[in-house]
């Protein structure tokens, strides 16, 4: 259970990491204005709390981490139950 948990931080962080190279390349090419300083301190804020978030699962493994993570992530989930697997 915790190799799963671990492969799946893991994968988080490597797309978390590949979204920040990509975003970083974009905005190579464009001028600073205000508005992409805006956008770019928002973004980093939101990076910011995801990789707090891991970290804190990682070395915590507490609910309130998870709950935090889950919030940041906006992950939803529907659970379905049937006669066969009762």
């Amino acid at each position: 259970m915790l190799e799963e948990r671990r492969e799946t931080l893991g994968a988080t962080i490597d797309e978390l990491q590949e979204r920040l190279e990509n975003l970083e390349s974009q905005y190579e090419e464009l001028p600073f204005t205000d508005e992409r300083i805006r956008v770019i301190v928002d973004e980093i804020a939101e990076l910011r709390k995801m990789f707090s978030a891991l970290e804190t699962i990682d070395e915590t493994a507490d609910y309130s981490a998870k709950r935090a993570l889950i919030e940041i992530l906006n992950l939803r989930a529907t659970l379905r139950i049937t006669n066969e697997e009762r």
